[in-house]
């Protein structure tokens, strides 16, 4: 994790169960709890990993074909991006 005053960079690699060798990472401005993006990144290499199987454990060099999945990305970090007025607003429009 890098760490300042206003954001934080967490890092993150899969379990050594995985068969990845890709990492996640999160910028965060320090109103979330560690704990929490770490679960939240866990969550995410999960749906990628079900969603494309075919793409480990080799590297991904072309990411347009992953142009899909920022949908679910939107998804799993929502309850921590959003403001209540924010999601209000989503739901209405």
């Amino acid at each position: 994790m890098l760490d300042n005053d206003n954001y934080r960079i967490i890092f993150q690699i899969p379990s050594p169960k995985s068969r990845s060798n890709i990492f996640l990472y999160a910028i965060d401005d320090r109103k979330s709890s560690k704990d929490i993006i770490s679960s939240l990144l866990d969550e995410l290499f999960h749906k990628f990993e079900l969603r494309y199987p075919a793409s480990f454990p080799s590297n991904i060099m072309v990411v347009d074909r992953y142009q899909q999945f920022l949908g679910t990305i939107d998804d799993v970090f929502s309850d921590e991006c959003y403001t209540p007025s924010d999601r209000v607003r989503n739901y209405l429009f």
